[in-house]
């Protein structure tokens, strides 16, 4: 029989009573395990290393036992085979996109009670009805699954071991499997913490691989390079592919600088002091020398490895791009911070968006908008002034940003008077917008508002590019994030309409007046609806499954009509 409650265990075996040798066996093992998982080993790698230490543990059994461990996969609401041990290719196929739920056999089961199931006889138990005849095909008889789950409950696949002959767990059987699953579990919120960083990762070097204007350049400890973007491949002369995989040294300075860099980088991540900007001389592609002034900062990437960005500028107007430069890379990091939090909701996120541009632009105000013509929405507003609050609705053509949205880029004006078509807004006399900066923001290739920043008084100094590519790297943050939210409505209601259309269906087979039955080739039911066991004489669909094993001899006055 089926249960979810940790089970009454059957007498110890001697494998559960382990000498000292196989216990400090069964520790090395488990080392073994936990350092893969720490040196991030594939996923799949890992599981099955966990597989076979949970087999060494289980072998004072009639026969050896067969296992798996089952992935979630959460858009198509099912469970998908990770690792597997001892089972045939078949089977494994067979339980590829089981769905979560009642009656999915003990790992479909496990997954959506969310408490573990352990079946003593798979031929016997109405769990398995729907999956006796691969369960037979493959030879097994009994089936145990416990559900691993995150800290916070959050579904992450099963554990699943099968047995050649009906049973129970021994209680140290049993202790195996919880300490497997609990390392399984621990493996694959790992996978998944580090597939998040180095998405992050990625994420925050496509925010400036485009940038032309500002040269941004990436390597590690020993000055490799990985990262190259266009500014560099225009002060340098050398395109990302020809930089890429080789030293600075062989690039762009000389081996004495090199040596220097190298030491001051290993200070700094082993003691924090930071290398201070500083003046170099470095070589173009073709042989000539350039000034320039390097700025750089190290972040630790989704490993848990140090890496060193250098932002470089050439020193042609000194002073101006000295001051740019400062002021561009502390913007960077902030905005890797930013798009790196982990937020609660579009509340917090955007919020916290619209501060750290107000901040950074020196201007009171900062709104999103959507813009659905010939309307605009204020979505997010971050002001000190009243009249400016979310929900407010205006035609397009009254706002201050329609160049943002017809041309579909930055605009910006530190005095309405380098602009005097806005004067022309009908909200100016009302709101007294003198500077502005604004840029449109991008969802799934589709305009779905824009970014703005203003102020009732004029800027006393001009916006930078740094400015224009800072709020163009801040629109393209808030539209990552928006696109994910989309996906994630879109995956949830199709998810709700797999679940009506499920419900709906059990309803018409549970209550409709004809006999409906599903069975297997050799005769024994699957499943049977109310009707057709009271049509039969039997109490409940589960009687009459229990009760006629052979459909054909047992119900059919000749046989072969059953044919």
């Amino acid at each position: 029989m089926e249960e979810t409650q940790l089970p009454q265990m059957m007498d110890a075996t001697p494998g559960d009573r382990q000498p000292s040798q196989d216990r400090q066996l069964w520790l090395a093992e488990r080392a073994g395990v936990l350092q893969a998982i720490a040196e991030h080993a594939p996923l799949a790698k890992t599981l099955s290393l966990l597989l076979a230490l949970m087999e060494s543990k289980i072998r004072d059994r009639p026969a050896p036992i067969l296992a798996a461990i089952l992935l979630c996969d959460r858009q198509q609401n099912c469970l998908r085979p990770a690792a597997a041990i001892n089972l045939p290719q078949e089977y494994n196929q067979g339980i590829d996109g089981l769905p979560i739920g009642d009656a999915r056999a003990s790992a479909g089961t496990a997954a959506h009670r969310q408490q573990a199931v352990i079946v003593d006889d798979v031929t016997l138990d109405p769990l398995w009805n729907d999956y006796q005849e691969l369960g037979q095909q493959c030879d097994l008889r009994a089936a145990w699954s416990i559900p691993l789950l995150s800290d916070s409950d959050r579904l992450l696949g099963t554990l699943c071991v099968y047995s050649p002959v009906p049973g129970r767990p021994t209680k140290g059987e049993w202790n195996a499997m919880e300490l497997v699953a609990e390392l399984a579990t621990q493996a694959i919120e790992w996978d998944r913490t580090v597939t998040n960083l180095n998405e992050s990762d990625r994420h925050f070097r496509e925010l400036f691989a485009d940038l032309h204007l500002i040269p941004v350049q990436g390597y590690d400890r020993n000055l490799q390079v990985f990262f190259w973007n266009q500014g560099s491949e225009m002060l340098y002369g050398y395109t990302a592919e020809e930089a890429i995989g080789r030293s600075l040294e062989q690039l762009i300075i000389s081996p004495s600088l090199a040596a220097k860099l190298r030491q001051e980088y290993q200070q700094w991540v082993v003691t924090g002091a930071s290398v201070q900007p500083s003046e170099f001389t470095a070589r173009h592609q073709d042989g000539s020398a350039i000034t320039a002034i390097a700025h750089h900062f190290l972040v630790t990437n989704g490993r848990g490895e140090p890496e060193i960005y250098c932002i470089d500028l050439d020193l042609t107007a000194r002073d101006r791009q000295a001051e740019q430069l400062s002021q561009f890379s502390a913007r960077l990091k902030y905005l890797h911070r930013l798009s790196t939090r982990n937020y609660q909701n579009f509340d917090e996120l955007f919020a916290t968006y619209l501060k750290a541009g107000c901040e950074l632009f020196g201007l009171s105000t900062g709104i999103i908008a959507r813009i659905e013509l010939p309307w605009m929405y204020l979505e997010y507003v971050e002001s000190p002034r009243p009249e400016f609050q979310p929900g407010q609705l205006f035609q397009l053509a009254d706002r201050y940003c329609p160049p943002v949205f017809s041309e579909e880029q930055t605009l910006h004006f530190t005095s309405i008077d380098q602009y005097p078509k806005q004067q022309e807004c009908p909200l100016y006399p009302h709101w007294h917008l003198e500077a502005y900066l604004g840029t449109p923001i991008f969802v799934e290739e589709k305009l779905y508002g824009t970014l703005s920043f203003f102020a009732s008084e004029e800027k006393s100094q001009p916006f930078t590019e740094a400015d224009c590519d800072t709020i163009e790297l801040m629109a393209k943050d808030i539209s990552r994030f928006i696109a994910a939210h989309h996906n994630e409505l879109r995956r949830q209601q199709v998810e709700v309409a797999l679940r009506e259309s499920e419900l709906k269906y059990r309803s018409i087979f549970e209550n409709v007046s004809q006999g409906i039955f599903q069975s297997s080739i050799k005769g024994r039911y699957l499943s049977v609806n109310p009707f057709l066991a009271n049509l039969y004489g039997y109490a409940t669909p589960q009687e009459l499954m229990a009760q006629v094993t052979d459909i054909a001899n047992q119900l059919y006055v000749n046989p072969q009509r059953r044919q």
